[in-house]
C-alpha cells in the first residue's frame, strides 16, 4: 500500500513541471521510450508537458501529458503521456486506455487498450524511469461539439487501476481521468433536422408508398455510419408524415440479401436485420421509446425512463403497424435482392411523454432512426453495418444527446 506522498519541482528553462514523489521521493532519473532508454534528460523531456499528478498503487504515476491545442474534424490527433515508475512493475502488464468525448457528452472515439510502450523492455524498467508513451486517435468527421476532452486510464487485464488523485484533479469517468482538452477546427456539423408535413389523405400501410402524400413527405437521410467515419455500402433513407393520431414512417433500404431468422413479436430482431425509430417526444432525455421491425414485419418495442437505457419496460406495446415490400426473395441467399421498403403507422396514443395536443403544427420532437444491416455468406453472418439518420458517434444507439429534431408542419 502506497500512502506517503510529497511533491518536488523539476525546472526546465522557464518551465516548472510538478512531479509527484512517493515512498522515498522518487524523481525521474532516466527517460525510456518504445525503443528503450534514451540519452534525453528527464527535465528536457518534460519541458513541453502539461503537468499531471495521478498516482496508482501498482507503482506508476501520470506526471504529464502533451496534446495538440486543436484538431480538425476527421483528422488525427497525437498525444504523449509521461509516466513515472515509482515501484517494481516488471511483472505487471499495464495498458493505457484513452477516449475523446464532448465536455458534456458520451465517448465519440478512442483507442483500444494498448500496452504501455508496447510492453517492450518492461523487464528492464526500474524505479525512476520516465516512460514516454505516444498514441494517435482518429476523429469522426461528423462532430457537433466545439471542444473535446481526453480521458486516460490504466488497466491490467480487465481490471481498471484506481487512481490516487491530487487535490483539484477533475472527477473520474469510466475509471479514467480528464487530462487535456482540444478545440475542434472547422464548422461544426449540425444535428439532423426535418420539417415533417401533415398527411392530407388516408395512408394505407402496404409497403407501396403510392399515396400522393408520400411524394411530399419529409426525407430523412441518407443515413450515415454510427461512428461518423465508416463507409456505408447499403444506403438507407426514410420518409415521415404525421396526422393527429399517428406518425407515418417509411424506410427505403438497398440490400442485396434481405434476411432475418426471427418470427415472433419482441424477438431480439436487433441481432439481425432491422430498422428502428427512437422517440423522445418531449425531448427531455428522460422517458422515450424504441420501436423496431425486421424485414418480415416481426416487431419489437420497449420503453425507457430515467435516461439512456434506464429502467427498460419490455412489456411496453406500441402497436405499430408495419408492412415490408421486399424487392427480391426474403431469406434466400441464392439470388441477389435489390432491397426493401418498410412502411409504418405508429399510434400516437401508445407513445410515452407526448405533450398534450401533439403532434400539432409547430411542435418539435426528438427522434432518431437506425438501420442494422447484416452481411452474410453461405448463411453465416460475416459483418455488420449500423447506420443512422443522426449519427450517435458511439456504438450505443441510445445516445439521446445525438437525437435529431422533427418539426411538424402543414
Amino acid at each position: 500500500m502506497r500512502t506517503t506522498c510529497s511533491t518536488v519541482l523539476v525546472a526546465a528553462a522557464t518551465v516548472s513541471v510538478a512531479v509527484a514523489a512517493c515512498d522515498g521521493r522518487v524523481t525521474p532519473t532516466r527517460v525510456v521510450d518504445k525503443n528503450g532508454p534514451t540519452d534525453a534528460a528527464p527535465v528536457t523531456a518534460l519541458a513541453e508537458a502539461r503537468p499531471l499528478d495521478v498516482g496508482y498503487e501498482q507503482g506508476l504515476r501520470l506526471v504529464g501529458v502533451q496534446a495538440p491545442p486543436s484538431v480538425a474534424r476527421g483528422g488525427r490527433a497525437s498525444f504523449t503521456l509521461y509516466v513515472l515508475v515509482e515501484d517494481d512493475v516488471t511483472t505487471r502488464k499495464p495498458k493505457v486506455g484513452a477516449h475523446l468525448s464532448p465536455l458534456d457528452g458520451e465517448v465519440v472515439t478512442g483507442i483500444g487498450d494498448h500496452a504501455l510502450l508496447g510492453s517492450r523492455g518492461i523487464a528492464n524498467w526500474r524505479k525512476g524511469d520516465l516512460l514516454i508513451d505516444t498514441f494517435t486517435i482518429v476523429l469522426p468527421t461528423d462532430l457537433a461539439a466545439d471542444e473535446l476532452a481526453l480521458w486516460v486510464g490504466i488497466q491490467e487485464n480487465k481490471d481498471q487501476w484506481k487512481p490516487v488523485l491530487a487535490a483539484g484533479t477533475p472527477a473520474l469517468r469510466r475509471g479514467r481521468i480528464e487530462v487535456a482538452r482540444l478545440k475542434l477546427e472547422g464548422a461544426a456539423v449540425p444535428k439532423a433536422e426535418a420539417q415533417v408535413p401533415r398527411a392530407a389523405g388516408t395512408i394505407t400501410v402496404d409497403g407501396k408508398l403510392d399515396e400522393a402524400d408520400w411524394a411530399r413527405a419529409a426525407r430523412l437521410g441518407p443515413f450515415v455510419a454510427w461512428d461518423g467515419m465508416s463507409a456505408i455500402t447499403r444506403p438507407t433513407t426514410a420518409r415521415m408524415l404525421w396526422s393527429a393520431d399517428a406518425l407515418y414512417l417509411a424506410f427505403e433500404a438497398v440490400d442485396p440479401d434481405v434476411h432475418t431468422p426471427y418470427k415472433k413479436h419482441d424477438d431480439p430482431i436487433y441481432d439481425s436485420e432491422a430498422v428502428e425509430i427512437f422517440v423522445d417526444a418531449d425531448g427531455d432525455g428522460d422517458v422515450y421509446v424504441e420501436l423496431q421491425s425486421a424485414p418480415n414485419d416481426v416487431t419489437f418495442d420497449a420503453a425507457f425512463a430515467g435516461g439512456a437505457r434506464k429502467n427498460m419496460d419490455a412489456a411496453f406495446e406500441a402497436g405499430h403497424q408495419v408492412k415490408t415490400a421486399v424487392d427480391g426473395t426474403l431469406n434466400d441467399d441464392k439470388d441477389e435482392d435489390r432491397g426493401f421498403v418498410s412502411e409504418w403507422r405508429i399510434p400516437v396514443a401508445a407513445l410515452k411523454d407526448v405533450p398534450a395536443g401533439e403532434p400539432k403544427v409547430g411542435a418539435s420532437w426528438k427522434v432518431n432512426l437506425f438501420r442494422l444491416e447484416r452481411l452474410r455468406a453461405k448463411q453465416r453472418i460475416t459483418g455488420s453495418e449500423a447506420s443512422a439518420w443522426s449519427t450517435p458517434l458511439a456504438g450505443d444507439f441510445h445516445n439521446l444527446a445525438r437525437f435529431g429534431t422533427v418539426t411538424f408542419v402543414e
